[in-house]
C-alpha cells in the first residue's frame, strides 16, 4: 500500500494530490522543484487505481495535470471518500 498525499502551495494556493511509496522523500523533493512554500495538508493510505478515481471524482476542479483549485468541494470529498471508502476499489 502507497501512500495518497495533499499538498498546498501556502497558504492558500493550489492543491496537488499524489501517490508515493516514500512520502518523506517526495515532500522533500518539493523542496528543489517546487518554487513556492508547499504544507502537507493529509495523506492516507490508498493505491494507484484509488488515486485515480479520487482524481477523477474531483475532475472539474482541476486546474492541471494532479494540481486542483482549493475549493472547499475539493476538501470535502477528500474526508468523506476517506470517512466513507467511496474510492476504494471495487
Amino acid at each position: 500500500m502507497q501512500t495518497i498525499y495533499v499538498v498546498q502551495v501556502e497558504p492558500d494556493g493550489p492543491l496537488k494530490i499524489g501517490i508515493t511509496g516514500a512520502l518523506e522523500q517526495r515532500l522533500d523533493s518539493f523542496k528543489t522543484s517546487c518554487p513556492y512554500p508547499l504544507a502537507l495538508r493529509d495523506f492516507f493510505p490508498g493505491t494507484p487505481l484509488v488515486e485515480r478515481r479520487l482524481h477523477n471524482c474531483i475532475r472539474e476542479h482541476r486546474l492541471q495535470g494532479e494540481w486542483f483549485k482549493p475549493e472547499q468541494a475539493v476538501f470535502d470529498f477528500i474526508e468523506q471518500a476517506k470517512a466513507d471508502a467511496l474510492i476504494e476499489p471495487d
